[in-house]
Parts: C-alpha cells; sequence; structure tokens
C-alpha cells in the first residue's frame, strides 16, 4: 500500500502564521507553583514525536490562532511535554494523569487543580470556550449603561471524549478483502490507542472499520480505515462527513492498491 498521509484541517477564520504560545521554562511543580501565586490557570499540552499528525495539525493550526495565543500568554501559564520523553518528566506527568490518547490538554484552574483534559484534535472553535471558561474574568467599568447582546452560544464539540478504557477487549478479526475502497482516519504508533480511537468513534459512525499494520522507518504503525466502500463516491461522501464531523483530515485509500 502507498504511503499517506492525513490532510490537515485548517479553519481560515482562526488561522495565522504566528509562533505558538509561549513557554513556561521551569519544571511542571515550578510553574503550578508560580500560576498558584499568580492566580493564573494553566495548561499543559502532551503530544508524541512517534507519528502523531492529530498532534501536529494541533501545533500547526490550533496553538498558531491568534485567538488561542494571545489568551494563553495572556491569562495561563502554558508547558508543552513529549509523553513518551523522559526530558521535563513528560513520561512520568503523562503517567500520573493517566494521559494515553495524543494530543491531549490537560486545563487547571488557578488553584492548581486539574479542571479538564481535552483529549484528541482540537480546532480554535473548541478549544477557546475551554480556555475562557478558566480565564480570569476582565472587569470594564463604562461611564453609562451601554446596551448589550446576549452571549454567542460556544461551538459544539464535535469530538466525543475518549473513555480511556483499560482491562480486557472484545476483539473479532476477519480478513478484509482487497478491494473497493476506504477512508483512512488516523496513523498511531501504539496499539492501546487505536484500540481507544475505535472505542471512541465507533458509536458515531455506523460504518465497519479496519485496522492495517505496516512497517514505517524500522517501526510498526496501525493505519484505521472506515470501509470497504463500493465505490469511489460512496467513499468521498463519508470522506466529507467524517472531515466535518471531526475537524481532521481524512484522506481516500484504495483497499487493492
Amino acid at each position: 500500500m502507498k504511503s499517506y498521509f492525513l490532510l490537515l484541517a485548517c479553519l481560515g477564520l482562526f488561522f495565522s502564521s504566528a509562533a505558538q504560545p509561549a513557554e513556561f521554562a521551569g519544571s511542571f511543580e515550578s510553574m503550578k507553583s508560580t500560576a498558584i501565586s499568580q492566580g493564573k490557570p494553566f495548561a499543559v499540552y502532551f503530544y508524541t514525536s512517534s507519528l502523531c499528525s492529530p498532534c501536529q495539525s494541533l501545533e500547526q493550526n490550533t496553538l498558531r490562532a491568534n485567538t488561542i495565543r494571545e489568551i494563553l500568554d495572556e491569562d495561563f501559564l502554558f508547558m508543552k511535554l513529549d509523553a513518551e520523553s523522559l526530558v521535563r518528566q513528560g513520561f512520568q506527568l503523562a503517567a500520573k494523569y493517566r494521559v494515553t490518547l495524543y494530543p491531549t490538554i490537560l486545563l487547571f484552574d488557578k488553584s492548581g487543580n486539574l479542571s479538564k483534559p481535552l483529549t484528541g484534535m482540537q480546532t480554535p472553535s473548541m478549544l477557546l470556550p475551554e480556555l475562557r471558561a478558566l480565564a480570569p474574568a476582565t472587569v470594564v467599568v463604562a461611564p453609562s449603561p451601554v446596551p448589550t447582546r446576549a452571549p454567542r452560544p460556544a461551538p459544539p464539540a464535535t469530538r466525543a471524549r475518549s473513555s480511556q478504557h483499560s482491562g480486557w477487549w472484545a476483539i473479532d478479526i476477519s480478513p478484509l478483502p482487497s478491494q473497493g475502497y476506504g477512508v483512512q482516519v488516523g496513523v498511531y504508533a501504539r496499539y492501546e490507542t487505536i484500540l481507544e480511537e475505535i472505542d471512541r468513534l465507533k458509536p458515531h459512525y455506523d460504518y465497519p472499520m479496519a485496522i492495517r499494520a505496516e512497517l514505517f522507518e524500522g517501526q510498526t504503525v496501525f493505519k484505521l480505515i472506515f470501509g470497504p466502500f463500493p465505490n469511489q463516491n460512496a467513499a468521498r461522501q463519508f470522506e466529507r462527513k467524517f472531515e466535518r464531523s471531526e475537524g481532521d483530515g481524512a484522506v481516500l485509500v484504495e483497499l487493492g492498491s
């Protein structure tokens, strides 16, 4: 099978070529102490360098968006950690907070308590309401009453949170015919990660799913594919539906190639 890469989804309203948010230079514990003393919430972004296309998309699109970068720089302390590295205790902290899917953003309130884990790709419109909910309120004093409009509701989060199962899994394995078309929606370095993703997606899409294991630069990777679809048009329709719902790119593949 040919090598395929996920297409990076980008929202034009939020896209910017600006740099990512400024990172806290010290340790996690130092950032936590600093944030509490300053009365600020803080965010820890866990990623993995092992073929994580959603991580790349989040970094290139979401974290560089003006709206996201500004609120993280002004109202939060922010840190990026490689969850598979011992540098800055990335691996240990991922284990402590049970981070098993990537990317994951952990949001902490101004008292240092974990407020919410955000698992999976987050578009700017999904992440911004979560950050605003924790950001310190800004008080504006007006010289006279000013008519105000009701706030616009936050966009719904289209990606369901992972159930983060552990323990035993029921497995039903059958060969997939090498014909027709499929839609590849992810590439994962860990088998447990692809099981979590299947568990997350299965209730939302009434389509068959398949796994393909391949060697990539000496490492086994797992591709998650919806299909087979009877023809290319049916596969294209699902590809567009998935991209609208998930905010992630997908790619059409020929199962016989």
